[in-house]
Parts: C-alpha cells; structure tokens; sequence
C-alpha cells in the first residue's frame, strides 16, 4: 500500500508539471506582455498548488487528501466540464485522479492513525 500512496504522489507532482507545461501556450495568444504574463500565472496557479500540496503534506495523507478533493472539484468547475459535456469530458480525466488519489490518500491516512 506504501507504494501505491508514493505512486499517486508522484503522479499528482506529474499532473501539476503538466498543469504548468500547458501554462504556455498563453504566450501565443494577443497581447502586451504584462496580459500575457498574468495570464500564465493564473494558468500555472493549478499546478503550483498540486506541487505544494504534495510538497508540504508529504508525510501527512490526511491533509493532503482533504486538500486534493476540493481543488478537484474547483478545477473541474473552473474548466467548465459541465457546459459543453462531450467536448470538455476530457477534463475528467485530469481532475478524476486528482479526486481518487484525495479519497486514497483519507483512507490511506485514517488506516496508518488506527495501526498506531
């Protein structure tokens, strides 16, 4: 079990990465520098807070998997799955593990504190 918890970690720090790698794209679209700077700062927001999560509550499973349940459910919000359903369904398969691995990482947490 102690490896599937450090798979899913590394996992969520690969989705943040990914988060940020598609952050760029912002610079192809038109205007002034400073637009497209902010523009890729509120775009790599999701991914900076997936890394700091893992980041800072490595070794505490519970925390980390109360904080991954509600960002799932705001990315998956923010990217507007529910308006277009068929074309932005996709997004599910981004915000989806990041709300299993919130659920794991509970019962993974909850299961380590009785074992002690």
């Amino acid at each position: 079990m102690k490896l599937i918890i450090k798979i899913f970690k590394i996992l969520m720090i690969v989705v943040g990465a990914f988060f940020i790698v598609m952050a760029f794209d912002v610079f192809e679209i038109e205007g002034t520098f400073w637009e497209k700077l902010g523009g890729f700062f509120i775009s790599i927001s999701p991914g900076l807070v997936l890394i700091l999560l893992v980041s800072f509550f490595w070794n505490n499973e519970i925390v980390l998997g109360i904080g991954f349940i509600p960002l799932s459910i705001f990315l998956t919000i923010l990217f507007n799955v529910f308006e277009d359903m068929p074309e932005h369904l996709m997004t599910l398969t981004i915000t989806g593990p990041i709300f299993v691995a919130g659920i794991l990482f509970i019962i993974y947490g909850i299961k380590t504190k009785r074992e002690e």
